[in-house]
């Protein structure tokens, strides 16, 4: 094979084969023997690569939203105890750069949406700090809760009754910050919102919800009640107040008949903005 070799050395330690590191890592198994000292592309070595949480920032990434761009961008200065500020906000380009920039520090990241693409793409990248930041002590400006939001989401889904000082000594132990219990506790509602739904929503849904039950389960009952909503002492007939909700499956009130004479009625109270009961009769 001129000019170009593949590498593929072992090393017999103690009885066992060994791969030299230039066999494991993908960079050292294409070389250009006539020019060892110049790049050699080969496949997947050149591909853009969309962003995860711990990557760190290169020319070239890919990210879905602006949104992922700034989420990724306070990722890195909260990993590395360091701050920006916006230098450009716009529908296809944002650019930040190192608060000390005017002091000599090169960070600074410049992202956009290019034309006949759906993905974000960062096109400059300034290179590492060169500046060690020590106004940063206990809390981070960037810190705040929406941030807080989407580093917690999977925590608030898998538990969401989770206390707010696990939410503080998880970023405490991730980033490094200590937040306050309202920064905390705004970015776990913030975080219901994203995986449950808007509470108020929820509650507006519910005859649509209850008539789409009936449609596609015939013979099912539902009674729904309602109060009046009133602000500042008026009523106001474009809204009502939910109050209380009885339904039923055809299978369940049917089933009663051949059940003994015995109504037993459990129930479990509702946790989250609207502290509620719900009952559930059995026999």
């Amino acid at each position: 094979m001129e000019g170009i070799a593949r590498v593929s050395l072992s090393q017999q330690q103690h009885g066992e084969t060994t791969l030299p590191f230039w066999n494991i890592t993908p960079h050292y198994s294409h070389i250009n023997w006539e020019h060892p000292d110049e790049e050699l592309d080969f496949f997947g070595m050149n591909e853009a690569q969309s962003w995860k949480e711990r990557d760190a920032l290169y020319a070239g990434q890919l990210f879905d939203t602006k949104e992922d761009v700034r989420m990724a961008i306070k990722h890195y200065a909260m990993r590395k105890h360091q701050t920006f500020f916006v230098v450009e906000s716009k529908t296809t380009t944002y650019v930040v750069k190192c608060v000390n920039h005017n002091s000599g520090c090169p960070w600074r990241v410049r992202a956009s949406l290019p034309k006949n693409a759906d993905k974000w793409k960062i096109i400059k990248w300034g290179g590492a700090h060169t500046c060690v930041n020590a106004s940063i002590s206990q809390d981070h400006q960037k810190l705040d809760s929406k941030f807080i939001c989407s580093c917690i989401l999977g925590m608030v889904k898998e538990e969401p009754s989770v206390p707010i000082s696990l939410i503080q000594e998880r970023i405490s132990g991730q980033f490094g910050y200590s937040i306050s219990y309202k920064k905390a506790w705004k970015a776990k509602q913030k975080a219901i919102v994203t995986v449950f739904g808007d509470w108020d929503k929820s509650y507006a849904a519910l005859p649509r919800w209850l008539e789409y039950m009936q449609l596609h389960a015939p013979g099912s009952v539902y009674k729904i009640e309602t109060t009046d909503y009133v602000e500042g002492h008026i009523v106001d007939n474009r809204y009502r107040v939910f109050h209380r909700l009885y339904w039923s499956f055809k299978q369940c009130h049917e089933a009663f008949n051949f059940c003994k004479p015995i109504i037993q009625v459990d129930g479990t109270f509702l946790y989250g903005k609207y502290r509620q009961t719900l009952l559930i009769a059995t026999t």
